[in-house]
């Protein structure tokens, strides 16, 4: 007859008094609410702050962390697989994930975001100074604000209502910008780019390819989009460093443009047409 082991449930640590760190490898942590923890480190458990708790920083591999309404974490937040949660008005210093991903929600604020490839998600009114992802979208939603720059590689960038006071600069990474504004440039290899009563205080570059001493692979022309449509302002340059499909809505105004490539440009968006009022 063969013996059957108990199942046994996953353990929460639970942090009941102040200023008491919690370091485990698989069990969950949940800091309860009011309380200020120190620092929380799990291999494989969640972490979890309750209403209006604090931990000094939080770190886990796999587990997921997450910070209910009005909680805060003074320093970093580091995940490789496990997805990061900032519940409404909660605080959190750093964000460092490789895949997991990152939602801000309402009113809700960090320091920088860096991911790998995971998402990152402002909500309404959410902040951040930065965000970095390598093949991570990012999603901006009414009101999310970016104190500096949107920097991805493959990543997408989509933003509906929303701020960025730096640059917006993407590798392969197509841009969506809708009543939105951007404080800085707004730069592209090969993503496509739309632009929607949008107001950039910056230029609109599509960068050139860069082969150095190899060529192989310069020779794909395969033609990206760039629409600047109804209502949108570029206030600095339209710099065209490759071929591309150009769309220009007669109502948008662009202070000059820079067209270094074989890109047939609209005659309704030639500079002299465009350059007044601006």
């Amino acid at each position: 007859m063969l013996l059957q082991m108990p199942v046994v449930a996953l353990a929460d640590y639970q942090v009941t008094q102040h200023d008491r760190s919690a370091d485990t490898t698989s069990d969950n942590i949940t800091v309860q609410e009011r309380i200020r923890a120190g620092a929380l480190d799990s291999t494989s458990g969640d972490i979890e702050i309750g209403l209006g708790a604090s931990a000094t920083k939080a770190a886990s591999t796999s587990g997921d962390v997450s910070l209910a309404m009005g909680a805060q974490v003074h320093g970093r937040i580091d995940t490789t697989s496990g997805d990061v949660f900032l519940g409404a008005r909660a605080i959190s210093g750093q964000i460092d994930t490789t895949s997991g991903n990152v939602a801000l929600q309402e009113e809700s604020s960090a320091q920088m975001i860096d991911t790998t490839s995971g998402d990152v998600s402002l909500s309404v009114k959410a902040r951040c100074r930065n965000i970095d992802t390598t093949s991570g979208n990012v999603t901006l939603a009414r009101g999310a604000y970016v104190d500096g720059v949107i920097d991805t590689t493959s990543g997408s960038v989509n933003a509906n209502f929303a701020s960025v006071a730096g640059k917006v600069d993407t590798s392969s990474g197509s841009i969506w910008l809708e009543r939105s504004r951007v404080g800085d440039d707004v730069r592209t290899s090969s993503g496509d780019v739309t632009l929607l009563q949008s107001d950039i205080r910056g230029d609109l570059i599509i960068k050139g390819k860069n082969c150095g001493w190899f060529s192989w692979g310069c020779g794909d022309d395969s033609e990206q989009r760039i629409v600047i449509g109804s209502g949108t302002v570029i206030h600095g340059s339209l710099r065209i460093e490759r071929k591309v499909e150009l769309v220009i809505d007669p109502s948008a105004r662009i202070g000059r443009i820079e067209n270094r490539s074989n890109t047939r440009v609209p005659a309704i968006s030639l500079p002299a047409e465009r350059v007044g009022g601006l």
